[in-house]
C-alpha cells in the first residue's frame, strides 16, 4: 500500500483506511518540533510502497508527534559545523 493510493498523510486516515483494507497496522513515532506541518502525518511506511502484501500482514507507519525538546531546523543549522578558512 502506498500513502498516495490512499490519498491522504493524516495518520488516522492511513491507519483506518489500511485496516479496512485487510492489514495491521504498528505505529511509530518520530519526534518533531512542536510547529511542524507534519505532527499527525505519516513520514514513511514499511514495507516500502509497492511491496506485494498478504492479507493480515503488518504495515509499519512512522508518524510524525510534536515534542518540545525536538531541535527545530534553525537550532540543527546552529549546531552545524562551521567551517574557518585562513585570510591570505
Amino acid at each position: 500500500p502506498s500513502v498516495q493510493i490512499l490519498g491522504t498523510t493524516d495518520a488516522m486516515q492511513v491507519e483506518i483506511a489500511l485496516e479496512n483494507l485487510g492489514f495491521t497496522v504498528k505505529q511509530v513515532t518520530q519526534s518533531l518540533p512542536l510547529r511542524d506541518p507534519q505532527i499527525n502525518q505519516v513520514l514513511s511506511i514499511e514495507p516500502a510502497p509497492g511491496t506485494a502484501l498478504l492479507l493480515g500482514s503488518e504495515v509499519i507507519l512512522v508518524v510524525g508527534i510534536g515534542d518540545p525538546d525536538a531541535p527545530s531546523p534553525t537550532t540543527s543549522i546552529q549546531q552545524g559545523f562551521v567551517t574557518v578558512e585562513p585570510n591570505n
